[in-house]
């Protein structure tokens, strides 16, 4: 079992620019920096697409990329991340083509490197034109919480129906249908230094507040990484022992169907 991982100092917000070969009218890229799914860059009529982010000459630091809102799945396409500090020179695979297998939440996480430039390249491996959209894209690094989760009665996949009641225009109950899934999991963690929790997670906690982020509770199961938020302001830090910090919390995000 891996450790938990959190994916929330989007660099995609900080580039100098972000382009694309093409955008539909009204689905500009610059949407997919915004922590939105539903506000999505979108294009057609070609075969392949390039997403391009150009940072300062020094580069960032990248350890995670995530795609979240997309259809790449539905569309046949496959997608891959590259970098270069010389984007005239040649682009450095840092993933592999992938077919994403659904149109869920994709996350990769590698060795970090640095690059002044990022380019994420879809296509349908030469197929006909096709029509891609992504809501959130993330680079930059990942926060991993230095020891597993407390397992006694851990459930990651804890869910909530949120009910949509419906009724006649008399008043009439109709009955009751799901008008989404909600994952609601609790996670704690007894026994953490001082040091991360004042070094790492409350900076986290001022810096995020209110946003969402990429939630990965195991780090040796990428295909289980969810948008997720804290459900509500309760979240402890209570002193265990004295010389350890325990942390608890719970998350709310909606399940992808």
């Amino acid at each position: 079992m891996g450790k938990s991982r959190i994916m929330w100092d989007n660099l995609v917000s900080e580039a100098d620019s972000i382009s694309a070969t093409a955008s539909d009218q009204g689905y500009p890229v610059t949407n997919i920096a915004n922590w939105r799914e539903n506000s999505i860059w979108q294009a057609s009529e070609d075969n392949t697409f390039d997403i391009t982010f150009e940072f300062p000459s020094a580069g960032v630091d990248v350890t995670s990329f995530c795609l979240m809102g997309h259809n790449l799945n539905t569309q046949g396409a496959r997608y891959k991340l590259q970098g270069s500090d010389n984007p005239g020179g040649g682009w450095t695979d840092l993933t592999a083509y992938s077919y994403p297998g659904d149109d869920f939440c994709k996350c990769h996480q590698f060795t970090l490197v640095n690059y002044s430039d990022f380019r994420i390249r879809i296509n349908n491996d030469g197929g006909s034109d096709f029509s891609p959209q992504i809501g959130i894209v993330f680079l930059g690094e990942y926060m991993e919480i230095p020891l597993h989760p407390f397992h006694a009665d851990i459930d990651p996949d804890k869910c909530m129906e949120v009910l949509e009641t419906q009724r006649s225009e008399s008043g009439i109950l109709l009955g009751s249908s799901i008008a989404f899934v909600n994952r609601n999991p609790t996670f704690s963690y007894p026994a953490l230094s001082p040091t991360f929790i004042n070094d790492e997670w409350l900076p986290f906690r001022k810096d995020h507040r209110g946003k969402p982020f990429f939630w990965n509770w195991d780090s040796d199961r990428l295909d289980e990484v969810y948008l997720m938020e804290f459900a509500g302001r309760d979240n402890t830090q209570p002193y265990n022992q004295v010389l350890y910090r325990s942390l608890s919390f719970t998350l709310t995000g909606r399940k992808e169907e």
